[in-house]
């Protein structure tokens, strides 16, 4: 074999290894490409998996999340279930932060972060939500009015004073609560900036959320909307 054939033959090998490297190469980067997509998506499967109440409780309070779940009939010893309709309710699952409630039984508003009520199905959510922003409005009017017993009993259970404020919204066939201490401020984050990421958890395909907001010393609620993810 002539060395000019010997040349020729060796620089065809050499190209061939570097074509081979090459398109190794970008399989690999592929492959990595797609397995960056798998993990994103199985984060957002994760996400989705949970639900908004457990999922923003465990990144406020992280291990420190404490879970109470009442069942229709179970819920005389909450005052604040009051606020809540009864019609097609199922049951309430409550959030707290197991560092400071020690208590044996928690029965008001501020003994949690996140109320949870579950209903039947999204209409009977609705109703409910609709009823808690018409008591809103009647704890927000200065007119006189004499209000039967459990109706007043629910207007006193919106008026937050200085020390709290809250958020409260509804999707699909549940009734969300965010109770906000004004005296914390979780994870360095202002309230609001937790709310907006409660929220942008929350499924909704309008793309948006009707909320009631009280802010910190505004002692009021309030009707909004907020974005929901799509």
């Amino acid at each position: 074999m002539s060395k000019q054939n010997e040349m020729m033959i060796k620089t065809n090998l050499t190209v061939l290894a570097v074509l081979a490297l090459f398109t190794l190469s970008c399989v690999n980067r592929q492959n990595g490409a797609d397995s960056n997509i798998d993990k994103k998506e199985e984060m957002v499967n994760d996400i989705s998996s949970l639900n908004a109440g457990k999922y923003i409780s465990q990144i406020i309070l992280k291990k420190n999340v404490g879970t109470k779940s009442f069942s229709s009939s179970e819920l005389n010893g909450i005052n604040y279930s009051k606020l809540f309709s009864k019609e097609g309710l199922l049951n309430i699952v409550a959030y707290y932060d197991i560092r400071t409630q020690q208590l044996a039984q928690q029965t008001k508003f501020e003994d949690f972060l996140i109320f949870e009520v579950t209903y039947d199905n999204s209409e009977n959510a609705k109703k409910a939500f609709e009823q808690i922003k018409s008591d809103a409005e009647l704890s927000n009017s200065k007119e006189q009015i004499e209000l039967e017993e459990e109706l007043s009993d629910r207007i006193e259970l919106l008026k937050l004073g200085e020390r709290y404020g809250g958020l409260i919204t509804f999707n699909g066939n549940q009734i969300y609560s965010l109770v906000e201490n004004c005296d914390i401020s979780p994870l360095s984050k202002s309230w609001l900036e937790l709310e907006y990421m409660f929220t942008d958890v929350l499924k909704n395909e309008n793309g948006f959320v009707e909320v009631l907001k009280a802010g910190c010393k505004e002692g009021r609620y309030y009707g909004g909307r907020r974005k929901a993810s799509s």
